[in-house]
């Protein structure tokens, strides 16, 4: 179910897992991406997708002190995917943003319930690196060729991607639309 248009788009982060022990750099980079895009005043709804949310209060405490910034909270809410699905809470108008090859394909799925045709990607690692030659190196290999808008946080990454041609990467026009920071 797609919740109608209600004016103004929220951005749903997809990551794979919201739990204090999965706090680490790549999630961590995410959750600072939220706080300063919520400071801005975008409504962001951050997803776990493959655990279960630990606990609203262990990630909203963990996320304000990234930023040092309570009041980031006011536009940040943290749920569960496992329990109420990303379709469930997607307004028509909504933005989507993955955060791991895995979350991409989840992303590409919902695409169709949105009016928007792509999504953000945030990319801070080749992940098909992270498995031998394999079903899952392909499906990883595959989303860099996904409608998305690319976040790359290194720009030796962006160029790496670049450089190697993967997926829409092999577009030189493709540089104007990805960031990278």
């Amino acid at each position: 179910i797609v919740l109608p248009a209600a004016g103004r788009a929220d951005l749903t982060v997809l990551l794979p897992a919201i739990r204090s022990i999965s706090f680490s750099g790549g999630p961590n980079t995410a959750f600072i991406l939220c706080a300063l895009l919520a400071r801005r005043g975008l409504r962001i709804n951050a997803v776990s997708l493959n655990i279960p949310l630990e606990s609203e209060e262990v990630a909203q405490r963990h996320v304000a002190s990234l930023v040092n910034d309570d009041s980031v909270l006011q536009n940040i809410r943290f749920t569960c995917g496992q329990r109420n699905p990303p379709v469930s809470t997607l307004g028509a108008n909504d933005m989507l943003m993955a955060t791991a090859w895995w979350t991409a394909v989840r992303a590409k799925q919902l695409l169709p319930s949105l009016r928007r045709n792509t999504f953000f990607y945030l990319i801070q690692d080749f992940e098909p690196l992270f498995y031998a030659w394999s079903p899952e190196h392909v499906a990883a290999m595959e989303t860099y060729g996904y409608p998305m808008i690319p976040i790359v946080n290194e720009q030796l990454l962006g160029d790496f991607f670049f450089a190697m041609k993967a997926g829409k990467f092999a577009d030189e026009a493709f540089r104007d639309e990805a960031m990278v920071f």
